[in-house]
């Protein structure tokens, strides 16, 4: 009965259609493109600490922010909250790129500062992305909507 049907039905087949793509075991990536069992580092990483802090010093907080993000010693230098001259790079970036705005509050440092500036529109508590509903609460050193405001605050009669 089924061999009648797929006789009168052009295309018809009992069988499982094949794959329109190649399966993963199948695509073979070229040399350059193969992930290597050892990872070798970036070579602007692998610069002396005094040449970094140079080109650093040249750079926006927001390249900094990106910078810091990209790897694990541009981070740690980059977040070192004691060190001086990591605090120098963030005020300096500040007042090249940010001249319209003053000091950051005496508790918070330059990079806290540059982070509420700079990541708009986002609730640092429930990840909310509208830029007219999330606003910065200076004496809290967040960014958050309403809601995470009421939920997260307790309010003195």
């Amino acid at each position: 009965m089924y061999s009648k049907i797929s006789s009168l039905i052009p295309g018809f087949s009992l069988l499982p259609p094949q794959p329109l793509r190649p399966t993963l075991q199948k695509i073979v990536l070229p040399p350059l493109l193969q992930k290597s069992h050892t990872t070798t580092p970036c070579k602007i990483t692998l610069l002396p600490s005094e040449l970094l802090i140079q080109i650093f010093s040249h750079l926006s907080p927001y390249e900094l922010f990106l910078l810091r993000e990209t790897c694990v010693r541009f981070n740690k230098f980059l977040d070192a909250p004691k060190s001086s001259t990591t605090k120098e790079i963030w005020r300096n970036a500040r007042k090249e790129f940010l001249k319209d705005k003053s000091n950051p509050p005496k508790e918070m440092s330059e990079r806290e500062y540059t982070k509420l500036l700079y990541y708009r529109g986002f609730c640092q508590f429930c990840g909310h992305n509208n830029i007219f509903r999330v606003e910065i609460y200076w004496q809290f050193k967040a960014r958050c909507c309403h809601e995470c405001l009421m939920k997260n605050t307790i309010r003195y009669l």
